[in-house]
């Protein structure tokens, strides 16, 4: 898909959790696949910042941020009405799973907004959707109302057992497994969310031989792959260390569980 360089201003930008905010912007008619992403300018940095929108229309698109630095500080007091310039969309987007299938979406932190658009656009299908969101604690569950509109079962997980089930995001995968008891060939994994959660969600794909994409969550300066800055390693037969470098923004976002080199 063609990317766009626009202005868009600011439709809203509110708290929704503690050290998160969801900020609306204009679309100016773009849409967006769930898993592309969007660069964004704050004021006074030199370089953007990638987001993952949550929701997409043609009149405006949303995205979730957390608080991490200065630049995103700085997102957090933007009026509205601000104009902030933009490129979208950027990426490959998660693949669509065939009609009578089950997608299991498994979000950790900030990675669970983009998968609320998965689900939205999911719902259109004959797949049958289960949702798990992955929290340090209580105050942090993200998109838990819209995952629930359109998922079979939500399954939260806390680090410190505050909502839901006490452990991480792939504990709740593991209950869903359970409970759903339906053949692995019929069943697709997505996910978003730290490397660490998602080398351990692969580690389980492989074991029951589930079908499983990873959309990666890599710093990036220019997004569209010209300075190298948001590689990973992708297995490869054809070198001796067995592995390659991909860029995240220009191959990625999202890759097949089984590409991944992890060791």
């Amino acid at each position: 898909m063609k990317k766009h360089d626009f202005k868009s201003k600011i439709v809203s930008n509110k708290k929704i959790a503690e050290n998160f905010y969801r900020m609306e912007l204009e679309s100016k008619g773009i849409l967006f696949s769930a898993g592309e992403f969007f660069q964004i300018s704050v004021p006074t940095h030199i370089l953007r910042r990638p987001f993952a929108p949550s929701y997409s229309d043609s009149e405006k698109f949303a995205y979730t941020y957390q608080i991490v630095g200065e630049g995103t500080e700085m997102l957090s007091k933007l009026a509205e009405g601000t104009e902030l310039s933009v490129i979208a969309p950027l990426g490959n987007g998660f693949t669509m799973p065939e009609d009578n299938s089950t997608a299991i979406l498994v979000g950790g932190g900030c990675g669970t907004p983009s998968l609320a658009l998965l689900a939205t656009q999911l719902s259109k299908k004959n797949v049958i959707i289960y949702s798990i969101i992955g929290s340090r604690s209580s105050c942090t569950v993200l998109e838990k109302a819209r995952l629930e509109k359109y998922s079979k079962k939500v399954v939260v997980t806390t680090d410190d057992g505050s909502e839901g089930l006490k452990g991480n995001s792939v504990n709740g995968v593991e209950s869903i497994l359970k409970e759903a008891k339906c053949n692995s060939s019929t069943i697709n994994i997505f996910s978003c969310g730290p490397a660490p959660m998602l080398k351990s969600l692969t580690q389980l794909a492989n074991r029951e031989n589930i079908n499983t994409e990873l959309s990666f969550e890599e710093r990036m300066a220019c997004g569209f792959g010209a300075c190298m800055g948001c590689v990973i390693k992708i297995n490869s037969k054809n070198t001796e260390e067995g592995f390659v470098y991909k860029r995240v923004c220009h191959d990625g976002p999202v890759f097949n569980s089984k590409e991944i080199y992890w060791q």
